[in-house]
């Protein structure tokens, strides 16, 4: 993925020409080192800037005794001007311009056979198609201003393919050093659209090495950094036009073999940014565990990386990373444990060229059921196995300026659709107030990898915590233990706890489901903090099942889960849930309590139907004025319907109207039509109902490709209008069948 540290400049000196704004004579400002010089430039009489700093013969020639500055770069009096191979000028004055220059003529941008950039292609969906191989010509036109202030600037995409892991040999030329360059390289597909990085090139020739561990396509921004929210003081805003050369050419991986644990000492990669590879053997329950340690050679030198595990066997991504959470830029990767042998190959890319960096490598085969550090954020959890006993120790909890620091662990159990877990931790030691919770681990909105809680042990003294728990998806599952005080803040218990140590067992349960009929009413008791309580039963064809759970006492938290026979997970509710059912199945019904107390008191009541629809057939025609729509009698009401289309400007509309009372609450779902055929539509839902200014809409919220609205409130008695259409774009619409289910319930009483 993108990586957002900034890179420290070249060495390179540039002249960047500011382009007058307000009347005020623009700068040049020069990057070397992090440092920045300003020079004035060249301004007209009345105070304008002129349009170029040297022109013509001029530019060929320099009488200066102290030095001039040649179209971006500078020379001095004893120093013949470098040759710029894309400007139609003589700067040397050796009578050949350009490409026809010896200077020039062995560069990149003028060799034949090139691929030119085909103009239009300023995004991802527009990117040129390119071969590997290919040499490819284009141009970044100077950016401009809109009538609104905006800034118009010209961005290049490319794409290109490959059909297995690839290292990538990376050439860039941009012929005379104008640019600041941000280029992107990034996966366009599902499978690999978290591949992001910037390629740092050093202009204006450079060559380097990126690899590629995901067969698919992939996108290649050109881009200058003046032209962006990057620019600063620093990197002046507004760059000129210039010409460039790229090319992408495959390279083989040249491994070395080595036998674990190894260790490189401190190793240094030249600006070419070689790839380095390692291949070894790894055995059944082997962790491997590999950190990169970087040294800082200046102030302005970096190092930044990704660490591959690679199988040997068929090219496989094992486990990668890029950003540790270990607050540096170091990469660390730590694997599963192995259910199979594995001719495993390490690959160490990195990011930085432009200076030479050096780094240290660390690796090893470790053991389960460890308290290994780092396992603090959940992204580094620790792998571990059923009925083997961790001895793990929190530590003490420090100040660092004015946050206080504390230790948490994580571990993760493999997952399974549906396993169940005891999960016992014993604390050594006084004054402990224990912490432990399980759930799954996860990608927020904001892009940061989380916890998410589902189970939370609340034990009766401050010593022992015990909790069932029970994966409902087939992912890794997440056991946290730490202090109270370091998670929940509390006047009277205030965060900071204390340090100690700890034995901690996961043992998997042997589920027990109850199979029942429908309709289901029944009283139960959740005697033990995370216990599941399973319910398998038939529901019949067209029918909305419906299933409500209250806790005796205010305290307990009954918490839903459904899914189908074979345990795959459907949806979850807070006390209540309804699904609607197309056709007959087996489905089964978890019952937990989120409160994470448990004991005999915590008793429940738990309701499960299937409530019965009238069902009937879409009267055509019902696309609504002038023909008029078709007129629902009750609910709760099915129809089997079908949307047609004949392009993106002619297709089918349903339109439906049923009269309702004020004081009702509507729910209107589209969803899988009856038959079995893939011919299912993707509906776009628009609801109109009196009292409210606006219709409600939807074109996902439903499962799959339908839509789902509600509840939504009757305030006022009238006409409710229902539309469906097919989700449309600019080539086709998403036809077929649908069923449409309208349902009412009463408001309830507060």
């Amino acid at each position: 993925m993108e990586k957002e540290q900034t890179s420290a400049m070249p060495t390179l000196l540039r002249i960047v020409p500011m382009t007058h704004r307000d009347g005020v004579c623009p700068v040049l400002t020069t990057l070397a080192l992090n440092a920045v010089l300003v020079f004035s430039s060249a301004c007209d009489d009345d105070g304008q800037a002129g349009t170029d700093i040297c022109a013509g013969d001029a530019c060929g020639q320099n009488d200066a005794s102290d030095g001039d500055w040649i179209d971006g770069s500078y020379s001095d009096a004893s120093t013949t001007p470098e040759e710029i191979c894309t400007n139609t000028w003589d700067e040397d004055g050796d009578g050949a311009a350009d490409c026809d220059d010896s200077d020039c003529s062995s560069r990149l941008i003028c060799q034949t056979d090139q691929t030119v950039e085909s103009e239009g292609n300023g995004s991802r969906q527009n990117a040129d198609p390119i071969d590997i191989g290919d040499i490819v010509r284009g141009q970044i036109g100077e950016y401009s201003e809109n009538a609104d202030g905006e800034v118009v600037d010209d961005i290049d995409w490319y794409r290109f393919s490959i059909d297995a892991p690839t290292l990538l040999s990376w050439s860039f030329d941009d012929a005379n050093g104008y640019a600041i360059l941000r280029l992107l390289l990034g996966g366009l597909d599902a499978e690999n659209d978290s591949v992001w990085r910037r390629l740092d090139v050093e202009t204006p020739s450079s060559s380097r090495h990126v690899y590629l561990p995901i067969a698919g396509t992939y996108g290649i921004q050109v881009r200058d950094l003046r032209n962006t929210d990057l620019s600063s003081n620093d990197i002046p805003f507004g760059g000129r036009d210039f010409d460039y050369a790229f090319q992408l050419q495959t390279s083989d991986l040249a491994s070395s073999s080595v036998n674990l644990p190894f260790e490189t000492g401190a190793s240094v990669l030249s600006d070419l940014n070689e790839v380095v590879v390692w291949d070894f053997d790894l055995n059944i329950g082997d962790i491997l565990e590999a950190e990169v340690v970087a040294e800082r050679l200046s102030p302005s030198s970096g190092f930044d990386s990704i660490l591959y595990l690679i199988n040997r066997a068929d090219g496989n991504v094992v486990a990668w990373n890029d950003d540790a959470p270990l607050e540096t830029l170091d990469s660390f990767i730590r694997s599963e444990a192995l259910a199979d042998p594995l001719q495993a190959r390490l690959v160490l890319d990195h990011y930085q060229i432009r200076h030479t960096s050096a780094f240290e490598l660390s690796v090893e085969v470790v053991s389960p059921n460890q308290d290994r550090e780092p396992n603090d954020p959940v992204e580094l959890a620790y792998p571990s196995q059923t009925d083997e006993t961790i001895d793990g120790q929190i530590a003490e909890p420090y100040l660092l300026f004015d946050d206080v620091k504390s230790d948490t662990d994580y571990f993760v159990l493999t997952g399974g659709l549906s396993a169940s877990y005891t999960i016992d931790v014993v604390p050594q030691g006084d004054q402990v107030d224990l912490a432990l919770r399980t759930g799954w681990s996860g990608w927020n909105d904001d892009d940061e990898f989380v916890f998410y809680e589902r189970f939370q042990a609340d034990p009766v003294d401050t010593r022992n915590a015990r909790l069932e728990a029970t994966s409902l998806h087939d992912t890794d599952f997440i056991i946290e233990v730490t202090d109270r005080r370091n998670l929940f803040e509390d006047e009277t218990d205030p965060i900071g706890g204390v340090g100690f140590e700890y034995q901690l067992i996961a043992t998997l349960l042997e589920r027990q489901v109850s199979i029942v009929e429908l309709p289901l009413d029944t009283a139960g008791v959740i005697s033990t903090p995370g216990e599941a309580q399973w319910f398998e039963f038939t529901v019949p064809s067209q029918t909305r099942l419906v299933a409500t759970a209250i806790g005796t006492l205010e305290t307990m938290e009954p918490f839903l889960t459904l899914s189908h026979q074979d345990d795959a997970y459907i949806l979850r509710g807070s006390r209540e849930l309804a699904y609607v059912n197309a056709h007959e199945q087996i489905y089964r019904l978890l019952l937990v309590d989120r409160s994470g107390t448990g004991g005999e008191e915590q008793g429940y009541h738990l309701q499960v139907s299937a409530q019965v629809f009238s069902v009937i057939d879409e009267q055509e025609p019902n696309n609504g004025p002038p023909i008029g729509g078709q007129t629902l009698q009750s609910v709760p009401a099915w129809v089997n319907a079908e949307l047609t289309a004949e392009s993106p400007d002619d297709f089918d509309v349903d339109l439906y109207a049923i009269t309702l009372s004020a004081g009702v609450l509507l729910t209107i779902e589209t969803t899988s039509g009856l038959d079995q055929e893939a011919d299912d539509a993707d509906t776009q839902l628009t609801v109109t109902v009196p009292g409210y200014e606006d219709p409600f809409e939807d074109n996902n919220g439903g499962r799959g490709r339908f839509s789902f609205l509600g509840p939504i409130e009757i305030t006022e008695t009238g006409l409710v209008e229902i539309e469906v259409a097919p989700w449309c774009d600019d080539e086709q619409c998403r036809t077929g069948d649908y069923a449409l289910t309208v349902v009412t319930e009463p408001v309830a009483e507060e």
